[in-house]
C-alpha cells in the first residue's frame, strides 16, 4: 500500500492541478544538479508536488536524471529542507512501480534514505520513512534491499513510538510493507529488540487509526510464515487482547487487518487456545461472517478455520448460534476467496469431531453445496471442497450421505484425473479412502467408470501424497470386498505399481502400499499373483525391520500373514525367503505391541506348513520370544496371537511339542492366560495346551503345573461361554490320557460333577466333549468309583444313547464301556438303569462300524462276571446281531463281536470262557 506524502508546505506557485501544463522538467533537473540551495529546494518541492498526480509521475522520469539528482540531494548535509523535499519527491515518485524499481536499483538511494532515519531532522525522518514505505510496497527487490541495509529495521522500530502520529503510522506502514510476503524480513522483525512490543503498543491507539491499521498489518504479516514470530506475538501479554478488541472497530480496514493477524497467529497450534479463550474472539469473528466487506468476511472465515484446528475451538465455534449455518450458506457465494476459506473452515471444524461431522452432514444443503464446489473452475476451491468431504467421510453416517449425493463419486473421479493439480488429486483420493470404509460406497466407487483405473495410475504419481492416498483408497476398496479385490487385481499394473512403491516409496508410501496388499490378498487370484511377483515377498520381508515407522512393520507382517493363510505354496515361499522367519521372530522381541501381534499372527499362519514348523521350532529365539510374550504385561491381544502361534507350532509336530513344553515358562504362561478375565485368552490358551498335550511328556508337565487342572475345571462353569467350556473340556480330555492326570482331575473338587452336568448341555459339542472326558477319566479305577457314585452320571450317559445321532451314541457307549470294566457296582448301576441295555443292544444293529465296535465292548464289559446283566442282555435277543457281526468286513468289529459273544454264551453258573479282551476306549 503506497502513501501519498504531500502534507508539506506548498511552494508559492501552488501545487499543480491535473490540467496545469507540466513545467520544463529539464530545467528542473538542471536546478536539482546545479542550482543554488534555494533553487534546488524549490525544484525538489515542485517535482514532489507534480508527483502527487498519477498522470505526471511517468512523465517526470522521462526527462532523465530526475531520480539520480534527487538521490544526491539526500546527501546534502547543510540544508535539511533540501533533504526533506528530495525524500518527499522520491516518496511520491515511488507510487509508480517503474519508479520503485529505478529508485531501488540506484546504488545509494535506499542506503541514503536509511541513513536519514538516524541523522535527519524530524521532518526529514518523516519524509525518508514515507519514501521507504512506498518503495517497499509490493516490491520484493526493494524489500530485500531495505531489509539488508544495515540498521534499517532497527532504526524504524523506535519511530513506532514517535510523538508525531504521522511518523508512527509511516514507520508501521514501512515495516508492514517490508514483511508482506517476505519471509527473511519477517524473521528480521522478530529478531529486532522491541519491534513486536512497539507494534503491539500501537494497537490500542484510538487517536491514530492509521497506526492501528499498519501495526495490525505488520504483526499479521510478520506472523504469516514464521513460527518464531507467531510464538513471540502469541505469548505477548496484550497482543491477542488488543487484536480482538480491534475486531469491534467501526473501520473495516482495521477489522480486516485484525482478523488477518489473528488468522495468521492461529496457524501456530500454541496460539489457537489463547485466541479461542480470549473473551468474545470467536463470537466477534462469527459476527464478522456477515460483514458487508468481502475482504473482512474472508479474513474472519480464515481465522475461524485456523482456530478450528484445535478441538476445543471446534466446539466453541459450533456452539455459536448460526456459525455453521452461515459457513454453509457462504458456500453459495460468488466470491472465490469466500468459497475457498468457507470450505476450508468447515473442513477443519469436522476433523476428528463426530458431533460437528453429524451437524454438517445432516444439514439440508451442506453436502449438495460442497459437491457443487467440486465442479468449480478454481482449483483451490475444488481442493478445499474435496478435503472437507474427505473429513466429513470419517463419520460412517456421512459416508452414505456423500455416496448417495448426486454426482459426488463421479465428480471425485474427475478430480483424480485432473492433470493440473496434484493437491486436488490427493484430496479426491483421500475422500475415496474414507468413503470406502462403507461397503455400499465400495460398490459405488468400484463400479464407477475409471475410478479404480485412475487410482492405480496415481500410484506412480510424482507427488508422494497422491501415492499415499491412492494406495489407501485401493486398500479400503478391497477390504473384505471380493468384487473390488478382483477388479483391482485385474487392473493392469496394479501389483507391479504397488510392488514398486514397497521398494522406492517414502515410509508413508510403503505403509500404504503394504496395506493395499493386506486387503488384496483376500482374493485367491490376487494371492497367487502377488506371491509370485518377483519382488513383493522380498520387499515385504525387508520392511519387517524398517527402523522408520512401526506402522510399516505392522502392514508388512499383516500382508505376509494374509498371504500365508490356507495357502501352502505361499507358506513355502515365505518360509524359504531369506530372513523372513528370522525377521518375524526378531519383531516378537523388539517391535511395538501392535507389531508383535502381527508378527505372531504371521508366524502362526506360516506354521501350518510342516517344513516351516521344523524351521520355526529350530529357530534359536522364535519359541522363547513367543513364551516371553505370554509372561509379559503386554496387550492381551498380543498374548492371544502368541498363544495361537504356539498352537500352530505344536499341531502334529512332536519335536515342537517337546521344545515348547521344555521352554521355561511356556506352560506357566498358558495357565496364566487361563486365569485371566479375557474369554478370548481362555479359548486360545486351552487350545495351546491341547496341542502340547498330544505329547505324553507334556501331559504330565501340564498336569503338574500349579493351577492348570484347577483352572480348566473352573472354565467348565456355566458363567463361561460355550466355546470356552468346550475347549476346556477337550483340554482336560487330552490330559486325562495320562494316568497321573486321571487321578489329578478326578480328585479336583467339582470336576466330575461338572462333566456330568455338561452331558445335558444344549450345545452338542460340549456334551460330546464331556462324555469323551468321562470316558478317559474312567480309565482309572478310582474314577470309576467317583463317576459311578455321582448322581445322574450313568443316567445322563444313557440319555445320550437314546438320541438318534451316532456321535452321541458312540461317546455314551464308550463311557459306559469304561465305567463297567471290572467294576461290579457300575455294571449293576448301568444294568439297572432303565433301558440302558436295550439301547446298547440296538446300537450294533446300526450300519456304523465304529458304533458297532464300541457297543459290543460295552455289552461285553457289562456281562463279564455279571449274571444279572447277562440275563438282561439275553432278554433283548442280541444273538442274531452278534452272529451277523462276527462276519463283518471290518476286522475290529468282527473281533469285538466275537469277544462279546463269547461272554454272552457262557454258562452263567460257571466261569466265563475268557476275561476281557479289549483295551479301554480312549479319546486322544
Amino acid at each position: 500500500m503506497n502513501f501519498k506524502f504531500s502534507a508539506v508546505p506548498a511552494p508559492p506557485a501552488g501545487t499543480p492541478k491535473t490540467e496545469d501544463p507540466i513545467p520544463n522538467l529539464d530545467q528542473l533537473v538542471r536546478q536539482l544538479q546545479d542550482g543554488n540551495p534555494k533553487e534546488k529546494c524549490e525544484a525538489a518541492t515542485t517535482i514532489g508536488n507534480l508527483a502527487c498526480l498519477p498522470n505526471n509521475q511517468a512523465q517526470i522520469e522521462e526527462a532523465g536524471k530526475t531520480i539520480p539528482s534527487l538521490v544526491r540531494l539526500l546527501e546534502n548535509l547543510v540544508d535539511s529542507k533540501i533533504q526533506k523535499e528530495a525524500a518527499r519527491a522520491l516518496a511520491n515518485l515511488a507510487f509508480l512501480s517503474a519508479h520503485q524499481a529505478t529508485i531501488g536499483e540506484h546504488p545509494t538511494a535506499i542506503k541514503n534514505l536509511v541513513a536519514l532515519l538516524q541523522t535527519g531532522t524530524p521532518a526529514v525522518i518523516k519524509a525518508a520513512t514515507a519514501a521507504l514505505a512506498n518503495l517497499a510496497a509490493d516490491h520484493h527487490a526493494n524489500q530485500n534491499l531495505i531489509g539488508q541495509t544495515h540498521n534499517a529495521i532497527q532504526l524504524l522500530v523506535p519511530l513506532l513510538l514517535s510523538h508525531n502520529l504521522q511518523v508512527q503510522s509511516l514507520a508501521a506502514r514501512t515495516i508492514a510493507n517490508l514483511v508482506t510476503n517476505h519471509t527473511a524480513n519477517q524473521a528480521l522483525i522478530g529478531q529486532v529488540a522491541g519491534a513486536i512490543d512497539n507494534l503491539v503498543l500501537l494497537l490500542p491507539r484510538n487517536d491514530n487509526p492509521e497506526a492501528q491499521i499498519q501495526a495490525a498489518k505488520a504483526l499479521g504479516n510478520s506472523a504469516a510464515a514464521t513460527l518464531e514470530n507467531q510464538t513471540a506475538i502469541g505469548t505477548h501479554p496484550t497482543a491477542i487482547r488488543h487484536l480482538v478488541a480491534l475486531l469491534l472497530n467501526v473501520k473495516t480496514e482495521i477489522q480486516f487487518q485484525a482478523a488477518k493477524a489473528l488468522g495468521n497467529l492461529a496457524i501456530h497450534p500454541a496460539n489457537q487456545g489463547p485466541i479461542g479463550q480470549e473473551g468474545g474472539a470467536i463470537h466477534i469473528l462469527v459476527r464478522l461472517l456477515h460483514s458487508d466487506d468481502i475482504d473482512v468476511q474472508i479474513q474472519a472465515i480464515n481465522a475461524l478455520g485456523n482456530l478450528a484446528c484445535l478441538s476445543n475451538n471446534q466446539d466453541l465455534i459450533q456452539q455459536e448460534e448460526g456459525a455453521i449455518d452461515t459457513l454453509i450458506q457462504l458456500l453459495l457465494s460468488t466470491n472465490q476467496g469466500v468459497l475457498r476459506t468457507a470450505a476450508r473452515a468447515l473442513g477443519n471444524l469436522v476433523v476428528a469431531n463426530p458431533e460437528n461431522q453429524a451437524a454438517i452432514g445432516t444439514h439440508p444443503t451442506a453436502m449438495r453445496n460442497l459437491v457443487a464446489l467440486l465442479r468449480h473452475d478454481n482449483l483451490q476451491i475444488k481442493r478445499e471442497a474435496a478435503s472437507t468431504i474427505g473429513n466429513l467421510a470419517a463419520l460412517p453416517a456421512n459416508q452414505d450421505r456423500i455416496g448417495q449425493e448426486d454426482g459426488a463419486i463421479s465428480t471425485l473421479v474427475q478430480l483424480l484425473q485432473d492433470p493440473n493439480d496434484a493437491a486436488v488429486k490427493k484430496e479426491a483420493a483421500r475422500a475415496f479412502a474414507n468413503l470406502a470404509s462403507l461397503p455400499a460406497n465400495q460398490d459405488r466407487i468400484g463400479r464407477e467408470d475409471g475410478a479404480i483405473r485412475t487410482l492405480v495410475a496415481l500410484l506412480l504419481s510424482d507427488d508422494t501424497n497422491v501415492q499415499i492416498q491412492a494406495a489407501a483408497a485401493l486398500a479400503n476398496l478391497a477390504d473384505n470386498h471380493h468384487y473390488n479385490q478382483n477388479r483391482i487385481g485385474r487392473e493392469k499394473d496394479t501389483i507391479t505399481n504397488l510392488a514398486s512403491l514397497l521398494q522406492t516409496g517414502t515410509p508413508a508410501v510403503k505403509q500404504a502400499a503394504a496395506s493395499a496388499f493386506v486387503n488384496l490378498v483376500g482374493h485367491p487370484a490376487n494371492k497367487t499373483a502377488i506371491s509370485t511377483h518377483p519382488t513383493v515377498i522380498p520387499n515385504l520381508v525387508a520392511l519387517l525391520l524398517s527402523d522408520v515407522d512401526p506402522k510399516i512393520q505392522i502392514q508388512a507382517a499383516a500382508a505376509l500373514a494374509n498371504l500365508a493363510i490356507n495357502h501352502p505354496a505361499n507358506q513355502d515361499r515365505i518360509g524359504r525367503e531369506k530372513d523372513a522367519i528370522t525377521n518375524l521372530a526378531s519383531l516378537l522381541q523388539t517391535g511395538t505391541p501392535a507389531v508383535k501381534k502381527t508378527a505372531a499372527a504371521a508366524l502362526a499362519n506360516l506354521a501350518a506348513l510342516p517344513a516351516n514348523q521344523d524351521t520355526l521350532g529350530a529357530h534359536p529365539t522364535a519359541i522363547s520370544n513367543l513364551v516371553a510374550l505370554l509372561l509379559s504385561d503386554i496387550d492381551p491381544e498380543v498374548k492371544r496371537k502368541a498363544a495361537l502361534a504356539l498352537v500352530d507350532f505344536a499341531i502334529g509336530h512332536p519335536a515342537n511339542q517337546d521344545r515348547i513344553g521344555r521352554e521355561d515358562g511356556a506352560i506357566r504362561g498358558l495357565v496364566r492366560l487361563l486365569q485371566s478375565n479375557d474369554t478370548a485368552l481362555h479359548e486360545v490358551a486351552a487350545s495351546a495346551l491341547i496341542s502340547l498335550a498330544a505329547l505324553p511328556a507334556n501331559q504330565d508337565r501340564i498336569g503338574k503345573e500349579d493351577g492348570a487342572i484347577r483352572t480348566l475345571v473352573r472354565l467348565l462353569d456355566e458363567l463361561h461361554p460355550t466355546v470356552v467350556k468346550e475347549t476346556a473340556a477337550r483340554a482336560l480330555r487330552v490330559l486325562a490320557l495320562h494316568p497321573a492326570n486321571q487321578d489329578r482331575i478326578g480328585r479336583e473338587v467339582g470336576a466330575i460333577p461338572k462333566f456330568v452336568l455338561l452331558l445335558n448341555h444344549v450345545n452338542p459339542g460340549v456334551r460330546i466333549e464331556a462324555a469323551k472326558t468321562l470316558t478317559n477319566l474312567a480309565g482309572l479305577p478310582a474314577n470309576r468309583d467317583r463317576i459311578g457314585q455321582t448322581r445322574k452320571a450313568i443316567r445322563n450317559l444313557v440319555r445320550l444313547l437314546r438320541i438318534n445321532n451316532p456321535a452321541f451314541q458312540q461317546v455314551a457307549a464308550a463311557a459306559l464301556a469304561n465305567l463297567a470294566e471290572n467294576h461290579p457296582d457300575n455294571q449293576n448301576l448301568i444294568g439297572q438303569t432303565r433301558k440302558a441295555i436295550r439301547y446298547l443292544v440296538r446300537l450294533p444293529r446300526i450300519n456304523n462300524p465304529a458304533l458297532q465296535q464300541v457297543a459290543a465292548v460295552a455289552l461285553e464289559n457289562l456281562a463279564l462276571k455279571n449274571t444279572e446283566n447277562q440275563i438282561r442282555i439275553a432278554k433283548q435277543n442280541p444273538m442274531p446281531t452278534f452272529i451277523r457281526l462276527v462276519q463283518s468286513a471290518h476286522p475290529a468289529v468282527r473281533a469285538a463281536a466275537t469277544s462279546a459273544l463269547s461272554i454272552l454264551v457262557a454258562d452263567s453258573k460257571g466261569p466265563p470262557l475268557k476275561t476281557t479282551l479289549w483295551p479301554q476306549v480312549r479319546y486322544p
